[in-house]
């Protein structure tokens, strides 16, 4: 699982962050959420079939 986020800064600069572990939790602070990696994949399938 993986996560790349963007946004930009007071500066008006992009920054990059990147999230790849399920306890990661992603912050967006335009809409005031926060949300863990997990639950952005909760029930996707991951096994090859």
């Amino acid at each position: 699982m993986h996560v790349e986020q963007y946004y930009k800064a007071d500066n008006n600069k992009w920054i990059f962050s990147e999230y790849s572990d399920s306890d990661d939790s992603l912050n967006l602070a335009s809409v005031a959420c926060q949300i863990l990696l997990a639950d952005i994949y909760d029930k996707v399938d991951f096994e090859v079939k």
